[in-house]
């Protein structure tokens, strides 16, 4: 009788102490739908192995929640630029509250695929993305510094430590149209 009344104690003090809201759910949480809409997007590239060692790019955004509510798919396109296709991505995103991990997948029109886990910052209001890739480390800051805007910056490292790329970006959502 005494198991009995222990375990459900813990039960009940665990339903108790587990936080209600963005990061109690599984899935595309508060945060997460930051990301829903459609956005007007800016970067700017900088390389060691760009010839002009800067590149500075333009193009359009469009989140939203999808399968079941379980994830926020985000697919950006660029501007078209003479003699240059446009450059496509599909990104994948959720939460695990058990482990307390954002996960991203990217993919991108070069045939990349990178896989990055990342947590969230209320005070600072960014969610930090890190992985190890391509040899090396990257870190991505995306800053939700308005509700209709994101900066975000990326960095990668190589093996030794040294910056191979600087990514420095800003997303604006558009209107909803009615």
């Amino acid at each position: 009788m005494f198991y009995q009344v222990t375990t459900w104690m813990v039960i009940l003090l665990a339903c108790a102490v587990t936080p209600i809201g963005a990061q109690s759910v599984s899935g595309a949480d508060t945060v997460l739908r930051k990301f829903e809409g459609n956005w007007r997007t800016h970067v700017t590239i900088r390389s060691a192995k760009l010839a002009s060692r800067e590149i500075q790019l333009s193009g359009m955004g469009v989140g939203q929640v999808t399968l079941g509510g379980q994830y926020v798919e985000y697919r950006a396109k660029t501007d078209p630029v003479p003699e240059q296709s446009p450059e496509e991505d599909l990104q994948i995103n959720t939460w695990d509250p058990i482990t307390k991990i954002y996960h991203h997948w990217l993919f991108d029109s070069e045939g990349n695929r990178f896989i990055r886990t990342g947590t969230w910052d209320e005070a600072s209001k960014t969610l930090t993305w890190t992985a190890d890739e391509l040899g090396g480390t990257v870190l991505i800051h995306d800053r939700f510094t308005h509700r209709d805007r994101i900066e975000w910056d990326l960095v990668r490292l190589d093996s030794t430590g040294q910056v191979t790329m600087q990514i420095d970006a800003w997303m604006t959502r558009l209107p909803e149209r009615k």
